[in-house]
């Protein structure tokens, strides 16, 4: 019997940056491109604020394997935790980005969980699970190594 469960993947990375940096990186929405080589423009609505409700519309370069993505903030505690929810392709995702300090820097542990929205995409996360996991933790640590270096940017 298949069993269809919500696949939960996790990643930790560090960095010489402090906490406070971090966040910044976060909340400067707009500057993701520039870490973030596949993304043209990022915005927040609607006061341009990290805040429960706010909308991130990130706008993905034409001719990119990458689409045009928007997430609702569904937690936002400066300096500490940010939650998002997206959809895209059949499936939901909600994404925690959990900031603390680690000596001179900071740790970063984003963690996913991914839900399929159709069947098709429940038989695919249960039957290849290690393949949708492997490709989840990678564009996890993506997003997080681009927040690192904005981060160090700012």
């Amino acid at each position: 019997m298949l069993k269809f469960a919500p696949l939960v993947v996790s990643t930790t990375l560090t960095s010489s940056a402090s906490r406070a940096a971090v966040w910044h990186a976060l909340e400067t929405a707009p500057r993701w491109p520039e870490v973030l080589p596949d993304v043209v423009d990022v915005t927040v609505t609607p006061a341009g604020r990290l805040e429960p409700g706010a909308i991130i519309v990130a706008r993905a370069l034409p001719g990119r394997d990458v689409i045009d993505m928007s997430y609702r903030v569904l937690a936002a505690e400066p300096l500490r935790r940010l939650v998002l929810m997206s959809s895209a392709r059949g499936f939901r995702a909600e994404t925690e980005y959990v900031l603390e300090d680690d000596g001179d820097g900071s740790e970063i542990t984003l963690t996913a969980r991914v839900m399929a929205e159709r069947m098709l995409g429940r038989v695919s996360m249960t039957i290849w699970r290690n393949q949708h996991e492997g490709h989840i933790a990678a564009a996890l640590r993506r997003r997080g190594q681009a927040m690192l270096t904005l981060a160090a940017q700012l």
